[in-house]
Formats: C-alpha cells, structure tokens, sequence
C-alpha cells in the first residue's frame, strides 16, 4: 500500500493537470457570495430610492392639496389627505407584488390613470391594493419649530 502510495505521488509530481479547476472551484463560493452581497445591497439601494420618491410625491401632493388655513379653506383634511395617501401609493405601487384582494381605491386610480392617456399595466391596481394594505400614510401638522400642532 505504502509503494502504491509513493507510486502516485510520484506521478503527480511536476504535473499541474487540474490546478486552475480546483483552484476556481475553491474561490467559487466566494465569488457567488460577494455577487450575491452586491445584488442584495442593489436591491436595498433601488427600495430606498423608491420610498424617498413616494415621501416626495407626498410632500409635493400635501403642499398642495393639505388645507393652510381653516378660515380660508373649505375642504375637508379627510379629502386632501386621501390625496396625499394616493400620491404615496402610486409611487410604492412599482416595489408591490400582486395582492388576491383589489380594493375599489385600486380600481378608481388605475382607471382614472387610463382615462388620462396613460399605460397602465393589467395588474396595477393589484399591485396599488398591495401597497394600499401594506404602508400607513400619516399627515401631523407641525409649526414653525417643527413641534407637532395638536388635532
């Protein structure tokens, strides 16, 4: 057995025969794990950039919609911020799977958006109704030193 051993290692001496296999397949599970890494963290990069884009769309929809004085203003805070709610929620709707449920909101807004000339895909108001049970828009007026003014 000894000389059966001494026999093969002699042979394997000087041969470099399958070096560049074993050592890609030693530094493969390195490798997948480093993509792997880079595609999470991409992945995390493209869902915060979407959710600064949706708190923007609602900020821009709040300063215009968002009732500044009641004196002055008419409209109900429940329709403006319905209007600022939607604004968010067409925004998250691009980072939503598809929901089983579709709600009446869902509906309204896509066929509203298709009235409008716009492209909208056949399960956008799955994917809006998704987002529409998944995220909680909340509007709290503050003052000029951003303390939250009391209801």
């Amino acid at each position: 057995m000894k000389r059966l051993l001494q026999k093969y290692f002699h042979l394997l001496k000087g041969r470099d025969k399958g070096t560049v296999a074993i050592t890609f397949l030693l530094s493969l599970p390195v490798l997948l794990t480093v993509i792997g890494v880079l595609v999470q963290y991409a992945l995390l990069a493209n869902a915060r950039l979407t959710l600064d884009r949706a708190v923007a769309a609602a900020a821009r929809s709040a300063m215009t919609s968002l009732p500044t004085d009641a004196a002055l203003d008419n409209l109900p805070l429940s329709t403006s911020s319905n209007n600022v709610n939607r604004s968010a929620l067409m925004i998250l709707e691009s980072l939503s799977p598809v929901s089983q449920d579709i709600t009446s909101d869902a509906t309204t807004v896509a066929d509203a958006l298709a009235q409008v000339g716009v492209n909208v895909p056949p399960t956008y108001a799955a994917r809006y109704s998704f987002a529409q049970n998944a995220s909680q828009v909340s509007i709290t007026p503050l003052d000029v030193n951003n303390v939250p003014i009391p209801a």
